[in-house]
């Protein structure tokens, strides 16, 4: 009587499944804030950048920072989700608030323009995770970044990564990579005012 199975012959193991790494929508303000957080985030996460801000002026700076996220995601390797250039919303939604210290209650309203976009653009994209680059700057403050980020999630079905990416020398981090990598490193956030504060026209 023959036998399925040969003697001595043991079926082949099956290979145990390796879990999925959740995907993640990065919202990111410019090259040289990005890299450490990436490099960070890469280790748990499938990233997807999104490049939205309107809030860069003028629109030659926004299209110079844009263009080297553009030319580095290529590079690396990188998921790259651009957004428009509304400035005009930008500035109806700041209206009233020009002169207010940057970290003041116009940079508020600046995070949450982009933050909800960001989630927004995260629920569209079928997303279950966005995060932010924005806390790794010192000039920014990680609570109300993280507060913002994590009300306009909710809102949207979203989870937002909460982090303040400064800690451990995030910041040093970054710029020493953005300089290794030759990234052009601008000397103010992006709008208009906080150009005028570092006395440009």
């Amino acid at each position: 009587m023959s036998s399925n199975h040969s003697p001595g012959i043991s079926r082949t193991p099956r290979i145990p499944r390796l879990p999925r790494i959740p995907p993640m929508l990065l919202h990111i303000c410019c090259a040289p804030c990005s890299p450490y957080v990436v490099e960070e985030l890469q280790r748990d996460y499938d990233l997807t950048l999104y490049f939205y801000n309107p809030n860069i002026h003028p629109e030659e700076e926004y299209v110079k920072r844009l263009e080297e996220v553009r030319v580095w995601t290529k590079s690396a390797g990188l998921k790259l989700v651009e957004g428009e250039y509304d400035a005009d919303t930008w500035f109806d939604k700041t209206k009233g608030l020009e002169d207010e210290p940057e970290r003041g209650k116009r940079c508020e309203v600046c995070f949450d323009i982009r933050l909800s976009k960001a989630a927004d653009e995260a629920g569209r994209l079928g997303f279950e995770n966005y995060g932010a680059v924005l806390s790794v700057s010192p000039h920014k403050d990680s609570a109300v970044i993280n507060r913002i980020g994590s009300d306009a999630g909710k809102k949207r079905g979203v989870k937002f990564f909460e982090a303040d990416w400064k800690k451990k020398e995030g910041y040093k981090v970054t710029t020493r990579m953005a300089k290794d990598m030759g990234f052009y490193r601008q000397d103010y956030c992006g709008c208009v005012y906080s150009r005028r504060g570092r006395g440009k026209q």
